[in-house]
Order: C-alpha cells, then structure tokens, then sequence
C-alpha cells in the first residue's frame, strides 16, 4: 500500500531528554540532521532516500 511518511505532520519535540517518550521521533531526527529526504514509490515498494554531503 502507498504510504509517504513525509505528509505526516511532524511530532513536537520534547523540551528535554528526560521528557522525550520512546519511539516517534526517529523521521524528526533524520529530517533535522540530513541535507534532503524524499519519499518515491518504486513498483509495489514503498522508499524513502535520504541525503548527506560530506562537504
């Protein structure tokens, strides 16, 4: 089935670690720490390419 992750709207960060909750902020972080992220669907396959320069 389609699913672009993307569209989700993203979650509110917690204001400290220690207020953070376990799980549902991993595609926060990998938009925050990489240069691009798309979502393309590729036959019966959802894939999400991510993107650092090493500039």
């Amino acid at each position: 089935m389609p699913f672009n992750q993307l569209e989700r709207e993203d979650p509110v960060a917690p204001g400290s670690i220690e207020e953070a909750k376990i799980g549902g902020l991993g595609l926060l972080m990998t938009k925050k720490l990489m240069d691009d992220i798309e979502y393309v669907r590729e036959g019966i396959a959802n894939v999400t390419i991510i993107t650092k320069s090493w500039e």
